[in-house]
């Protein structure tokens, strides 16, 4: 009947408007599905750029810092005399090639930056500079030595003290406690790296172009700085601490490790009983725990004076 054709027309309209209703639905929720996918990856593309930068931007300042260890310090004590040669490498070891290594580095940082895309790679460069990390073996093992020495020779060297007075008050706005914050600056370095590709690798996905590389880098890195810390405690382990008794001195005598002359009449030297060396009071109270003794095991290890060994160092804070 009309009537019931009237019903089913209008039971066919109310279907297909439901129908257009449910495919608006859908398409709404692709859109937006699609949108938050889109802002999910611009987010992680911002996310990758800005550790990037970070990475550059602390590269630039470990560089500089390395530079202002040579310049306002290393060469100025060389070529003042005020340390010798070999005195020079035991302060700064071979930081000199560390910084000429980290120069290209930070170039190459800062290329990627300027030509930023989605699918740019950073892995690449670091698993380039992996192979050459191993120069921080030198200094790393160096490095307790060092800190050391300096204390020492701030103690008891008047011209040495009197040159860090005065790049200070020039201007400069380096100290003694400021060098003492350069020196340690390479050791901290490296486990930067590994922090920070840790977190580059957090927002690169699986199917990123970058994230293969990244990820070898990544355990690259990591696998180094273990080596390093190793070594370091193999080398520590098998340091002998000196055994420093009082003595008089019957001629002229120089310290063995600031380098400076020793006064008094008795009793104002002390001599390590396994090495000889002979040292300031004021030296001889770092080197018995900083500086390793020369002397071989068979002549520390008796009943007498058993062996004593340094304690652990490890560089990753």
């Amino acid at each position: 009947t009309f009537d019931d054709e009237a019903a089913i027309f209008q039971m066919s309209t109310t279907l297909d408007r439901e129908t257009h209703a449910a495919l608006r639905l859908q398409r709404v929720f692709r859109q937006k599905k699609f949108l938050m996918g889109v802002n999910k990856l611009v987010q992680k593309n911002k996310q990758r750029r800005n550790i990037v930068r970070e990475l550059a931007e602390t590269e630039a300042t470990y560089v500089k810092n390395l530079t202002e260890m040579e310049e306002d310090f290393q060469i100025p004590l060389q070529e003042m005399s005020i340390l010798s040669p070999e005195e020079i490498n035991k302060l700064f070891a071979n930081t000199g090639t560390i910084r000429k290594l980290h120069e290209v580095l930070l170039e190459d940082l800062k290329k990627r930056l300027q030509t930023w895309t989605p699918g740019q790679r950073i892995g690449d460069i670091f698993l380039q500079l992996v192979p050459f990390m191993k120069l921080y073996e030198v200094y790393i093992n160096n490095y307790n030595n060092a800190v050391a020495f300096l204390t020492s020779i701030t103690q008891t060297r008047v011209r040495f003290h009197m040159f860090l007075k005065h790049v200070s008050e020039k201007g400069a706005g380096h100290s003694q406690l400021f060098l003492d914050n350069l020196l340690i600056v390479p050791v901290q370095r490296l486990p930067r790296y590994e922090m920070l590709l840790k977190e580059l690798l957090k927002y690169t996905d699986k199917d990123h172009e970058d994230y293969e590389t990244l990820s070898k880098a990544f355990e690259a890195v990591g696998s180094t700085i273990r080596l390093l810390n190793w070594k370091k405690k193999m080398q520590d382990d098998n340091v002998i601490r000196h055994h420093f008794v009082k003595c008089s001195l019957k001629s002229p005598t120089w310290c063995d490790f600031c380098g400076g002359f020793i006064w008094g009449v008795t009793k104002q030297a002390w001599k390590c009983e396994s090495c000889e060396k002979v040292a300031h009071k004021q030296c001889q109270a770092l080197s018995a725990n900083q500086v390793g003794c020369t002397a071989t095991s068979d002549q520390v290890d008796s009943p007498q004076r058993p062996r004593v060994l340094k304690h652990t160092w490890s560089y990753v804070d």
